[in-house]
């Protein structure tokens, strides 16, 4: 039984996590970050409006709002993990391919946003054909306890909310990662400090926060994988009913704004919005050229570099 003083500790959590999405949105200007804090934001707005107009058990709330709160509640999860395998790909994309990153993702960057809304949204309205299109009986609805997630008691419903359509994207975003990090053990760090800065305008500090959220955000949606799975089998065998609690997984959720928020940002990044000196300048860059197209001379002197690094690795 969830008690008041959990309530109102969640409610304060997920406040926090929204200022912290709206922040991120403020002082950033990267696109890909951006979009996730706005994906993110509605989550917890949801949320907040969820305890303040029904409380957390959302005892006698309509049958609407349970419909359309799971909907928002599994789109924006899945839809932040697919983003945040996106963010790892352009830094991945930038630092390996920098030809094709500076050729092509400006013109390739609306489809891709339209393909990751899209695609996760698919998978959140078929979960709706049940409820909404067919339709459960007032005993039904009655009889069940867990309206935050659509009162689903069926493990095709678990497996459609569940993280198991971003799986091709979070195995892509761990090689990737862990491509990245072997660049940076081979490469100076000054020269990597500098393709980054250049490429990606982003210091390099805050590149390295992000690639080690995002890729920690891809492995954990392997757990939590695994017990929607264990938990759908189980109510459509009839062995469990779920109702509304809160576990480590809905804090860990809870918490994502202000993960994001510490994650995606830094101090002179903040300093520099808020007009305010910065002394290591060369550390941050602003984000407004970020995945603009690189100049010919630029990767000229790339090329020449690339080469003098292959020459003194020989010798």
């Amino acid at each position: 039984m969830i008690n008041q003083f959990q309530e109102n500790s969640i409610f304060i959590i997920h406040l926090l996590s929204l200022i912290g999405d709206l922040a991120t949105i403020y002082f950033n200007n990267n696109n890909e970050v951006v979009l996730l804090g706005a994906i993110n934001s509605f989550q917890h707005l949801t949320k907040i409006l969820r305890i303040i107009y029904f409380g957390f058990l959302m005892v006698d709330s309509p049958s609407w709002f349970c419909y359309l709160y799971s909907f928002i509640n599994y789109y924006t999860n899945n839809t932040s993990l697919t983003i945040s395998c996106l963010i790892i790909f352009t830094i991945f994309a930038a630092l390996i391919y920098p030809t094709f990153y500076a050729d092509n993702y400006q013109k390739l960057r609306p489809y891709v946003y339209g393909f990751v809304l899209v695609y996760n949204a698919i998978f959140e309205l078929i979960n709706l054909y049940e409820p909404v299109l067919v339709g459960y009986s007032p005993e039904k609805i009655n009889e069940s306890f867990n309206c935050s997630s659509g009162y689903r008691y069926r493990l095709y419903q678990y497996i459609l909310g569940s993280t198991l359509f971003n799986i091709p994207f979070n195995l892509m975003a761990i090689i990737c990662t862990g491509i990245i990090f072997y660049k940076v053990s081979i490469a100076s760090r000054k020269d990597l400090k500098k393709q980054i800065t250049t490429r990606i305008k982003m210091s390099f500090g805050r590149s390295i926060k992000i690639i080690c959220f995002c890729g920690i955000l891809s492995i954990i949606s392997f757990f939590n994988l695994y017990n929607d799975i264990i938990n759908g089998v189980a109510a459509e065998n009839g062995n469990r009913k779920e109702e509304e609690e809160i576990g480590k997984t809905y804090v860990l959720t809870a918490c994502s704004g202000i993960f994001i928020f510490i994650f995606t940002n830094s101090l002179n990044q903040i300093k520099r919005k808020l007009g305010m000196k910065v002394k290591d300048d060369d550390s941050v860059n602003d984000d407004t050229e970020y995945m603009l197209p690189l100049t010919q001379e630029y990767f000229d002197d790339e090329i020449y570099s690339n080469e003098k690094m292959e020459y003194n690795d020989k010798l």
